[in-house]
């Protein structure tokens, strides 16, 4: 079969070369590809939920309760097949002993969530100890700010 004459229309200016030009594609009477609708799955993005701890502790404060108040909302209210809590330490003490705290505080969040209805199984507890800092610290410095727990969801 023979090709076929494709008239050539400038559309860019008058005086462009053949090159520049574009090929009038409806002049030509080709057959063009036909456009598939794709259906987004959209992407649940969340910011985890923080609790922080005083210094040697895996007690609860009024703060931590009213933020874990929050995530046994939002379970109730998006029903996540997982929620994970991270639970750190900061490197005042020892390797083990921070094990064991983030354990501890880990436990803590993980009993006030089961209190409030959560069910056990959708609970995953990761104790991290001093393993995952917020803020890069010399080993036996008191840091706040990895004194803490984070709550996620998986969906």
């Amino acid at each position: 079969q023979a090709p076929q004459q494709v008239e050539r229309v400038s559309t860019l200016c008058p005086s462009c070369k053949p090159e520049q030009e574009q090929v009038n594609i409806a002049k030509a009477n080709l057959e063009l590809p036909r456009y598939q609708t794709v259906q987004i799955k959209p992407v649940r993005v969340e910011v985890p939920y923080e609790v922080y701890f005083d210094l040697n502790s895996a007690e609860l404060n009024a703060d931590a309760r009213r933020v874990l108040d929050e995530v046994v909302g939002k379970v109730r209210e998006t029903n996540p097949s997982r929620v994970t809590v991270t639970a750190h330490a900061d490197t005042s003490g020892g390797n083990k002993y921070n094990q064991k705290l983030s354990e501890r505080r880990a436990n803590a969040v993980q009993q006030y969530l089961l209190a409030a209805g959560v069910e056990p199984l959708r609970l995953n507890l990761q104790p991290v100890g001093e393993a995952q800092p917020r803020v890069n610290t010399g080993d036996g410095v008191v840091e706040g700010r990895n004194r803490f727990a984070t709550v996620t969801f998986n969906y």
